[in-house]
């Protein structure tokens, strides 16, 4: 997992605390952790990451629909996915 993370932002990979965790819940310390990635990213990394986060939504999107429905084509099921996109971009 942590390997992973350094992929992201391999500045982090130094030694040097990412943030205080006194008295931060654990939720709090991954979001502390999860801002200070996103900071030492360059601007093509973040863009690389969310071109990855948004094709596993559409595999997930997809796998979901030939589940539920698994006489469709995939050309049906990519319309569909397309449709659900859609409707959550506006």
């Amino acid at each position: 997992m942590c390997g992973k993370l350094w992929k992201f932002a391999p500045g982090l990979s130094t030694g040097k605390p990412f943030a205080t965790v006194e008295s931060m819940d654990h939720e709090d310390q991954a979001a502390a952790v999860e801002r200070d990635i996103f900071r030492a990213m360059s601007p093509e990394r973040k863009y690389e990451t969310l071109m990855e986060l948004r094709r596993f939504a559409w595999e997930l999107k997809a796998a979901a629909i030939r589940d539920l429905h698994p006489e469709l084509t995939s050309e049906q099921i990519n319309r569909r996915v397309a449709e659900v996109f859609i409707r959550a971009s506006t």
